[in-house]
């Protein structure tokens, strides 16, 4: 039976499984490692459901790496700190015997020569802090890319010399003439695997930690020399580790720590929105300090956007973020003066009506669901069938309930039962709410019950983006003839849906409670909007596909 292809998972040489992706840049330097390759064993079936846990855990990680600049700091000095806590308690016992051994608890012949020995070496070493230049040096080495060797599981056939040449030459620029000859004689005509890993270089927030380790462990009053001349010698030392970390650690109000914190402090509605906004502008410019940021960086910012075609109504938006930011950077005296005033934009000439999504004529709602029908029911060369299904179901589901594609995309199990769907995650608060489930979507709930739109929901990447895509690619490609208005979108199932609840005679309260629009003003304490059943009757009255 031909085995199912699943992404990640890698048959081996040895015959065993194995899971098989590359680790994200900003990750590399914490995992040491460049690629994820971890052991499944034989059986189809166990390395399948163990791929599923793996690629759940890495891609949380990734998507925790992505939202908070820190996170891959973390979770290394996590680990660290673990890794510290084991040796600790393993050395516990033997730590507890030596002490005992040395206060003549214990008599111990050979645990009081190994005493002996260990303070004969410690008095001709001398102190440690002597020894920060090698430290220094060997430290420096770890800021430069090295290879690795491991030795793994036989292989049937032993390593012929144009295989070891082969691996050898894919990081020559990195291993030692000499290096290379050891090597590769120990791999010619060996029958175990080895592999040769790139291992990245530390990250200047662990050179820093270890270098702040070196000097609290090392550098404080307590063992500071009394001798007039070592002391000047422990001085300049300690003087030099304070200016490396000084030189190497990241600043605390660099752009994206300042926007965590801004974000904490005012609580905005639209978090995600204004977090997009500004990925795409650390991206532009970097996670530099808050002062370092100019009128002249971000009117080129500006110009940059406008020179790739974005509309000013979207350029306004993307600054709306930055200029918030730099308000409550201002507040809080973090900068002196605020670089987004002197930021000017030309007038908007376009009137609401040039701005604004269209909705989908009922002709074009016919056929748009009997295209996605069509295409996503059966087999599609670029779509694996789990996803083609999600992709149909998702796009049903905002075409007769007027969600945004966020709302339907982040929906869990629990949010559903066969009569509505329960909006949690929303543009803003006011927007949380319950749709009736329209007749043409009965399968809907079922459907997200049984974990269907899980393959879109993936932490690596904004589950609304592979829906828009694959959307875009029916109404502009496939359709004949297409729609090619570019004010028609997957946002525009909210307009049209408007229109079908008005051609139906719904009343505005009903219409804006369907759109999640809250009422505004004080108003807003006091009214808790129409009953659902009054929603129910006008949802399931309501027909895109019909004038």
């Amino acid at each position: 039976m031909t085995q199912q292809k699943i992404r990640y998972l890698t048959p081996g040489n040895d015959r065993n499984f194995y899971y098989q992706r590359k680790v994200p840049k900003a990750l590399v330097p914490v995992l040491k490692m460049s690629r994820w390759y971890i052991p499944l064993g034989d059986d189809f079936e166990t390395a399948k459901d163990r791929i599923t846990d793996l690629k759940r855990e890495h891609n949380a990680m990734i998507a925790a790496a992505k939202a908070d600049p820190d996170y891959a700091t973390k979770i290394r000095r996590e680990a660290e700190g673990t890794q510290r806590a084991k040796r600790a308690k393993k050395a516990e016992p033997l730590q507890e015997f030596m002490t005992q051994v040395e206060s003549g608890i214990i008599d111990c012949y050979a645990a009081r020569a190994e005493l002996a020995f260990q303070q004969a070496l410690a008095e001709e070493r001398g102190p440690e802090w002597k020894h920060t230049t090698g430290f220094l040096a060997d430290l420096k080495s770890l800021r430069e890319p090295w290879v690795e060797m491991t030795t793994h599981s036989p292989r049937e056939t032993p390593v012929s010399e144009q295989e070891a040449e082969a691996a050898l030459d894919k990081h020559d620029d990195l291993i030692p003439r000499d290096v290379r000859q050891r090597w590769r004689s120990i791999m010619v005509g060996s029958t175990a695997n080895h592999r040769l890993t790139r291992i990245e270089p530390i990250s200047d927030s662990e050179y820093c930690d270890r270098l702040q380790e070196h000097l609290d462990t090392f550098f404080t009053p307590n063992n500071a020399p009394t001798d007039e001349e070592e002391r000047m010698e422990w001085d300049l030392f300690k003087m030099r580790i304070e200016r490396l970390i000084a030189a190497n650690a990241q600043d605390p109000d660099r752009l994206s720590a300042v926007f965590e914190r801004f974000l904490r402090f005012n609580a905005i509605r639209t978090e995600d929105k204004y977090r997009r906004s500004f990925r795409q502008f650390t991206d532009e410019v970097g996670d530099i300090p808050i002062s370092h940021v100019t009128t002249k960086m971000l009117r080129e910012y500006r110009d940059q956007m406008f020179n790739r075609g974005v509309k000013l109504a979207s350029v306004k938006a993307a600054f709306s973020p930055i200029k918030s930011l730099f308000r409550y950077a201002c507040d809080e005296e973090i900068v002196d003066l605020d670089p987004t005033s002197a930021v000017t934009f030309p007038r908007e000439k376009r009137g609401i009506s040039e701005v604004k999504h269209l909705p989908f004529s009922p002709d074009e709602m016919v056929r748009i669901l009997d295209t996605i029908d069509d295409r996503w029911m059966h087999n599609v060369r670029y779509l694996s069938k789990d996803r083609a299904a999600a992709l149909r179901q998702a796009v049903r589901a905002m075409a007769f309930t007027a969600c945004r594609s966020k709302e339907i995309l982040t929906l869990e199990p629990g949010d559903v039962t066969d009569t509505a769907i329960h909006i949690r995650v929303s543009k803003t608060e006011s927007s949380t709410r319950y749709i009736p489930v329209h007749p043409e979507i009965s399968d809907f709930p079922a459907f997200v019950r049984s974990g269907g739109l899980k393959c879109l929901q993936t932490a690596e990447k904004d589950p609304v983006s592979p829906v828009r895509h694959n959307f875009i690619r029916i109404i502009r490609k496939i359709m004949d003839p297409p729609i090619l208005e570019p004010r028609k979108s997957l946002y525009s199932f909210r307009a049209t849906f408007q229109d079908a609840l008005r051609r139906a005679g719904a009343p505005e309260d009903v219409r804006k409670a369907v759109l999640g629009h809250s009422t505004p003003g004080a108003m807003s304490h006091y009214d808790s909007g129409p009953e659902f059943d009054d929603l129910t009757k006008w949802v399931h009255a309501a027909d895109p596909r019909t004038s």
